[in-house]
């Protein structure tokens, strides 16, 4: 297994490397725009597409290609390895026989040219979508073209660079039963006996949560035919889109939600979940779509004219989910998945171990409707659909919190039995608040010290003032624990939540322990209430 960081990247591909279209000048501000935030990221590879554009060949016979050049130098230096595909798209009054000759030519000629770089290759992108991802042309009429053209690109590579590798499949997403039956009809044709290859890769888009890959047969059915050819699995495109502003709905149509659209907290939280799926799963690459800022409802890049123009002078910061992103995997550097842990179905913990250092628990809960407290024996987490991090204990078990719920008392037998199951009902009451306040001296450095129960069985006489003290000492634990909480939550709501050093997934994980806190302070004060209300009835009786 690698570490989670040596599987990480994102893509960049967008309209400014069609000199066509953009200037030069405008070209090298978007580009330095987007790496400035690119370079903040965990990651290990940039994704950089090429294509057919217009004019792309002068009269001399040379390829227009300075863009992609700077684009891949810039990446090179930058330390990021470069994942290269094709794009198949149709070029104006060209047919399709000479679409497909010139883009073999164009591949030829982009392998020669950064032969020795290491370059990674990947296959043309989402062939099997046809139409616009296949100059134009219908998929089933196409299926022998597809495979021609991409065992001329493998092994192209194969001749030509050493160095370089090639990542067979390139698959559009497989929610849609359509894309899935055309993806096993080209496994049928052969796409991923690619000479060379050493993975396949495929686009999880999820329309939900991400947890929906681990239970949909459509992904686990091309993962294992990947597996099964002897290549690694890889995921080249993964994201969910945001929702933008409605001036610019129109702009991005259909192709820029078809998976859902979602706001800023639950896209931090999906693509970080997603990510630990993949990762759990074995992938060997996983590339985040992505840092084109011009792409608004995915890119995690904020639009370089909202931003004002690039001035490299100027501090900027990724978008909200970006942030998250980074911070969270900023502190699993260096760390492979070992296991996942036992645990109820709902809930995920992983174990990420990295040599020297202690092992990390990743966990979070899929369940909105049963909010959770984790205690692995050392540490205690309340679980939300936030991951969180936190230090493994050597002997890992697992304890949920889900309230206090006294036993009956016991007073069918002796005196002793009666006190017994008293001290008995305390004591659950103080693993509830242990808990509670475990979470939140972990997680927030707020301590509670109260007096302990007193749960020594006492002389029959005594009883009265036994329960009586316990009762007090009770009630001063939940007033300790509500003035605390209080402090804890006008502090929240007064603080800047929102800044890069404090990204906007901490706002969800705070609400969370909000309800759990003001729960237990429900769920104790009846039950106490009843507990009292049975206990004098019941010396009152004796």
């Amino acid at each position: 297994m690698a570490t989670i960081d040596s599987k990480l990247g994102i893509n960049d591909q967008n309209f400014c490397y069609d000199f066509n279209r953009v200037s030069d000048e405008d070209f090298k501000k978007n580009f330095n725009y987007e790496m400035y935030l690119i370079n903040q990221l965990p990651i290990n590879y940039l994704r950089l597409g090429t294509q057919l554009y217009p004019n792309l060949v002068d009269s001399s016979g040379n390829y227009k290609l300075d863009r992609l050049d700077y684009a891949v130098s810039t990446a090179l230096n930058a330390g990021f390895k470069v994942i290269m595909p094709f794009f198949a798209y149709s070029v104006t009054n060209m047919n399709y026989v000479d679409e497909m000759g010139a883009l073999k030519n164009l591949i030829l000629n982009v392998i020669k040219r950064y032969s020795g770089k290491g370059i990674v290759y990947e296959a043309i992108n989402e062939a099997q979508n046809g139409g616009g991802y296949w100059f134009e042309q219908d998929f089933e009429s196409s299926r022998a073209d597809i495979i021609t053209l991409n065992e001329f690109y493998a092994n192209s590579v194969w001749e030509y660079d050493p160095t370089a590798k090639f990542i067979a499949g390139d698959f559009p997403w497989v929610n849609d039963l359509s894309s899935y039956n055309k993806i096993n009809e080209s496994i049928s044709d052969g796409i991923l006996k690619m000479p060379r290859a050493t993975s396949a890769s495929y686009h999880p888009y999820i329309p939900g949560k991400p947890e929906l890959m681990l239970e949909d047969y459509r992904h686990q059915d091309l993962i294992q035919q990947i597996k099964k050819e002897g290549l690694q699995v890889s995921a080249t495109e993964f994201g969910f889109a945001s929702m933008v502003d409605s001036k610019y709905i129109a702009d991005y149509g259909y192709a820029g939600y078809f998976a859902g659209t979602y706001d800023s907290e639950t896209q931090s939280k999906y693509l970080i979940r997603q990510t630990l799926l993949m990762d759990m799963q074995g992938f060997d690459k996983i590339i985040l779509f992505t840092g084109n800022n011009t792409d608004r409802p995915w890119t995690i890049v904020p639009n370089i004219w909202d931003s004002g123009a690039w001035n490299e002078s100027t501090k900027y910061h990724l978008t909200a989910p970006g942030q998250a992103f980074k911070s969270f995997f900023e502190c699993l550097i260096g760390y492979e998945f070992l296991r996942r842990e036992e645990s109820d179905s709902d809930i995920y913990a992983l174990r990420y171990v990295s040599s020297g250092k202690s092992d990390l628990i990743v966990a979070w809960s899929t369940n909105n409707k049963r909010k959770k407290i984790y205690n692995d024996g050392n540490n205690t987490l309340v679980l939300s659909g936030m991951p969180q991090i936190f230090v493994a204990s050597e002997n890992f078990t697992t304890n949920f919190w889900n309230g206090v719920n006294f036993t009956q008392l016991d007073v069918s037998s002796s005196f002793s039995n009666f006190n017994n199951s008293i001290a008995s009902n305390f004591a659950i009451f103080d693993r509830g608040f242990n808990d509670i306040c475990m979470g939140l001296k972990n997680n927030f450095g707020l301590s509670i010290s109260t007096q302990s129960f007193d749960l020594s069985i006492p002389e029959y006489r005594d009883t009265r003032t036994w329960v009586n003290r316990n009762f007090s000492i009770a009630r001063l634990k939940l007033s300790r624990l509500e003035n605390i909480f209080n402090q804890y939550t006008f502090l929240s709501i007064d603080k800047d939540m929102l800044t890069a050093e404090t990204p906007e997934m901490q706002l969800e994980f705070n609400a969370k322990l909000v309800d759990d806190v003001n729960a237990f302070f429900e769920n104790a004060n009846v039950e106490f209430d009843a507990f009292a209300e049975k206990i004098n009835s019941l010396i009152e009786e004796d």
